[in-house]
């Protein structure tokens, strides 16, 4: 059985048992021994990397949130002060947040994303999940970003458009061919629930 911390290897196989990460004997076909998660056949259990809001230096693709926060806090505090004593505390301060973002960023994918008719649900790490249904007020969005990947973005919206709640913030990078049949699979459902969710693929959106 593997460590609540380890990362699944593949972003789509499920060789792993998302509640409990015990390995898979059969390609997660049956009955997990451990804990007796049994996947349904139209569940998706997709591996990769927070996005957006749901970022942070442990679980981003870059660890940019952290980062990008801790550099751009430097740059302004360097430019109030203009001391060298300042600049050598914010200096350290800022190799540290790296050594630990670099530390937590162990390799394999830190998120896991669930996918099915049912529902959705996003979460850091191995362990259960409750799929949050889908809704009318849903939009899904399906979205290139600029190292490769896709950002899957699943987002619930006022009747004026406002944005009320994200049920989801995610980035995977898949194979052209799988790539398309996730695309397909999630069409299919999104047409079998009457148009309640919104499949935007060709949104101009880079993260």
């Amino acid at each position: 059985m593997t460590s609540i911390d380890s990362r699944p290897s593949s972003p789509v196989r499920l060789s792993q048992c998302p509640d409990c990460g015990t390995d898979f004997v059969d390609g997660g076909n049956g009955r997990c021994p451990a804990c007796g998660f049994l996947p349904d056949p139209d569940l998706q259990v997709l591996w990769g990397w927070a996005s957006g809001n749901f970022a942070n230096s442990a679980n981003s693709r870059e660890g940019t949130a952290s980062e990008l926060g801790t550099a751009i806090a430097s740059t302004a505090i360097c430019l109030l002060t203009l001391d060298l004593i300042s600049l050598g505390i914010i200096a350290a301060a800022f190799w540290t947040d790296r050594q630990l973002a670099n530390s937590r960023r162990r390799p394999g994918f830190p998120v896991q994303l669930r996918l099915s008719p049912k529902g959705i649900a996003q979460r850091d790490g191995i362990g259960p999940v409750h799929l949050r249904p889908w809704r009318e007020d849903n939009r899904l969005e399906w979205t290139p970003t600029r190292n490769g990947g896709v950002r899957i973005h699943c987002i619930a919206e006022s009747e004026l458009g406002f944005v009320t709640s994200t049920l989801c913030d995610f980035e995977i990078v898949l194979p052209p061919d799988q790539e398309e049949a996730l695309r397909s699979r999630l069409s299919a459902w999104i047409e079998n629930l009457h148009g309640r969710v919104r499949l935007c693929p060709d949104t101009p959106m880079y993260v």
